[in-house]
């Protein structure tokens, strides 16, 4: 690599001496940005992916794109129109840190929303400059829970459904097995929306702004003007025109608001004096002497690109790999490639082993998980540690990393989250239906016939023996306690003081990070710049980030996800793959 780049070095000045004399031409000062409502963490590859537009917009990437903006010596202003957010809670306080640093980089930020939501209401606090139409209405629902409880309508089935856990606080399998949450079960999800409630009121510095939120659950554009939130109103038509310097149909600029407002005022003042005209005069002049251009994304990431361009730089720059772990933990099967709908072990033990020997410096481990199989987590866990046994491994907490995501982040050397993350969970639980009254209330029956001493574990059509309950709860034990090995090896916490954290009970990352079951509550960007300095890496030296693990789109993908004109295709297409009995379901952390 090195011999064909010095061969090239001759071709990389003269692209260096173009791109030089490209950038004194100056761009666009102001920037409309459209901020997306969702993300992916999982980007499809292949040949047939270049066929199908992309819908949604890769996080990283997008942090990556707002680091470009904040970096631009050419944007002076960006105008931000924020849509009703669909993205996590995690995600939009990491944008939301993202924009505050693009703000304190000297850049104005005018904030403009047609209606959304407490996310959307969020975001807006961190421009200079609040704005929406006179109609928008936003709501702002705090974190809550309304789950469905099915026991009333099994008993009437006839379906009976056992659960066995380790850990009282462990309510996955309530749902099934009782009319309403356990005291412990309540008192514990009371305890997590309690938190993440207080943590979101917290992000609104405003005392009459926050108790606005808290007492309407619908709120028009007139309720956040009277709050003093938001500075005026503004129709999504007259964007362009009165804050980017575009043309108006009459051929006038408004570069400022506030100009224009002047402007106004000044030509229906009519004065008396000389020396009062000539004031006036000079007045409109100042504000109008910055003159607004729009530029684009694609326009800011070519200069940016086209800046950082070394042409004697002839080593490989270092380089991170950022591994996506998303959705259930199930097994797979071996050989298998990775796909973005949940966390298949077999099928990414080989890109984990993969990336032990990649030229990658350090691998980011993203976790969003709810759990799901043990089998499948201590696997995964293995693997996570064979690749920590050749370069830093970190774990940065998602939404979610509950139960086995937990276990997942075990592995890592260092366990990141964000305050708002839902994480602990740390224990088992295994449910079976038992549907005996069903069959019989429907005239079927199933003969048993050389059945082994405990193989009715895997049969719904039975109470179970008293020998395969027995098994089954020592596995249960056994694997609660393996899970707590784990935990305690990964964050050298006494059994006793274990205990107290697990038994399946969940915790924000706030919570969590008090514990010390977790490093530090931070962003990506801050995980980014400490690896770096753990690594030695020079503060302005630019890291490259690869993103794993490759999608490849197929046919089945084509069809599932993105074929238009039939609703649920692409559920039935998971579903297709992913559906096995109840009974056949192992151990499980959730």
């Amino acid at each position: 690599m090195i011999v064909f780049r010095i061969l090239l070095l001759p071709l990389r000045l003269l692209f260096y001496f173009l791109y030089y004399i490209r950038d004194r031409f100056p761009g666009g000062n102001v920037l409309l940005h459209r901020l997306p409502d969702r993300f992916v963490m999982v980007r499809p590859t292949g040949l047939l992916s270049y066929f199908i537009p992309a819908t949604e917009l890769h996080f990283m990437e997008y942090l990556g794109l707002l680091h470009v903006i904040r970096q631009s010596k050419q944007v002076r202003r960006l105008v931000l129109m924020i849509p009703e957010m669909d993205a996590p809670w995690n995600q939009v306080a990491e944008i939301h840190g993202m924009l505050r640093r693009i703000k304190e980089s000297g850049k104005e930020i005018i904030a403009y929303s047609d209606g959304g939501n407490l996310k959307s209401l969020y975001l807006m606090t961190a421009a200079d400059r609040r704005l929406a139409p006179e109609s928008a209405a936003f709501t702002s629902a705090f974190p809550s829970a309304e789950p469905f409880f099915l026991r009333g309508l099994l008993d009437k089935l006839g379906v009976k459904v056992e659960s066995f856990t380790a850990g009282k606080y462990k309510s996955a399998a309530e749902m099934f097995t009782r009319h309403s949450y356990s005291q412990e079960a309540r008192r514990a999800l009371t305890h997590v929306l309690s938190d993440l409630s207080s943590q979101i009121e917290a992000m609104f510095p405003d005392k009459k702004v926050r108790q606005l939120l808290k007492d309407q659950l619908l709120i028009e554009a007139s309720d956040l003007k009277r709050a003093g939130f938001l500075e005026d109103y503004l129709e999504e038509g007259e964007i362009k025109v009165r804050l980017c310097g575009q043309e108006a149909d009459g051929g006038r600029e408004h570069p400022y608001l506030e100009s224009l407002s002047d402007q106004e005022e000044s030509a229906g003042t009519t004065t008396n004096g000389e020396e009062e005209e000539e004031e006036e005069e000079e007045e409109t002049t100042t504000t109008t002497t910055v003159k607004w251009k729009l530029t684009t994304e694609l326009a800011l990431a070519r200069r940016y690109r086209r800046r950082e361009f070394r042409p004697l730089q002839l080593r490989r720059r270092p380089s991170f790999a950022v591994l996506a772990l998303e959705g259930p933990i199930t097994m797979g099967r071996s050989g298998q490639e990775p796909h973005a709908a949940g966390i298949e072990a077999l099928a990414l033990c080989a890109t984990i082993d993969a990336l032990g020997e990649s030229p990658e410096a350090a691998v980011i481990v993203y976790i969003n998980s709810p759990g799901g199989s043990a089998q499948a987590s201590e696997i995964l866990y293995q693997a996570l540690r064979r690749l920590g046994r050749k370069k830093p491994v970190l774990a940065f907490m998602g939404s979610v990393a509950a139960s086995g995501g937990y276990y997942l982040a075990c592995a890592a050397h260092v366990i990141y989250a964000s305050p708002l993350t839902i994480t602990g969970s740390i224990g088992v639980v295994t449910i079976r239906p038992q549907l005996e009254k069903l069959y019989r209330r429907l005239g079927i029956k199933r003969e048993r016939v050389h059945f082994q001493k405990t193989r009715d574990l895997f049969s719904e059509s039975r109470p179970l023996s008293s020998a395969s309950r027995k098994l089954l709860v020592d596995t249960i034990r056994s694997t609660y306690q393996r899970f707590l090995d784990r935990v305690g090896s990964a964050r050298k916490v006494k059994p006793a003081a274990l205990r107290e954290l697990a038994e399946g009970r969940i915790w924000t990352g706030k919570q969590f990070a008090a514990h010390k079951m977790l490093d530090d509550c931070t962003d990506f960007l801050t995980i980014m710049e400490e690896t770096k300095k753990r690594l030695g890496i020079a503060e302005r030296t630019s890291v490259g980030v690869n993103f794993y693990p490759q999608v490849k789109t197929n046919l089945r993908t084509v069809i599932g996800e993105h074929m238009p004109g039939i609703p649920g295709l692409a559920m039935i297409s998971l579903w297709a793959r992913k559906i096995e009995p109840l009974y056949y379901f192992p151990l499980r952390i959730e």
